[in-house]
């Protein structure tokens, strides 16, 4: 009876600081990977489905334009935001006293990025909507997977930052 009641006692702890942290930092580069290949398959069957497309081969021809233009260009911009928040949070972690803005700014940049760059793929897909290939669902997953590619510099802060001092590290 005893040796049931200890397994029970054991299942109901928490998860240590340490393993935490390890789940933190695997959920943040998986959702980072996701978001890398989302992008790259988006990218895939946008066009495959535009070499498909034989109707209207002006048209096709602007929508590649528009899509090309579009993933180059946030492509430019996600990768830019991208090394301004892994600066961001690397130069956090080596400060030895970090004030509350600096926290509250860390922790903030990657999630605004995020949503800026959803922001700017839905207006785009707005705007390149009213034309005969619609191809807003392809802006709109572009962005999602753009938007995920901003949790890399959380799993960097996560893995780098020490463990509180309150906690025990097992």
């Amino acid at each position: 009876m005893k040796k049931r009641e200890k397994k029970s006692e054991v299942k109901n702890q928490p998860p240590s600081p340490r393993k935490k942290k390890l789940i933190r930092v695997v959920a943040e580069s998986g959702i980072f990977l996701l978001g890398a290949l989302v992008i790259l398959f988006i990218k895939t069957v946008f066009d495959a489905a535009m070499n498909k497309k034989e109707a209207a081969g002006v048209a096709v021809d602007l929508i590649k334009d528009e899509f090309d233009l579009f993933f180059t260009i946030s492509l430019a911009v996600c990768a830019v935001l991208l090394i301004l928040t892994m600066l961001s949070a690397l130069t956090y972690l080596f400060q030895k006293s970090v004030s509350r803005f600096q926290r509250l700014t860390v922790s903030m940049a990657p999630i605004i990025c995020s949503a800026a760059v959803l922001a700017i793929s839905l207006f785009y897909a707005y705007l390149t909507s009213g034309s005969l290939v619609s191809i807003t669902g392809y802006m709109i997953l572009l962005g999602l997977g753009e938007a995920m590619l901003f949790r890399l510099p959380c799993a960097v802060y996560v893995l780098l930052r020490p463990l509180e001092k309150g906690k025990k590290s097992n």
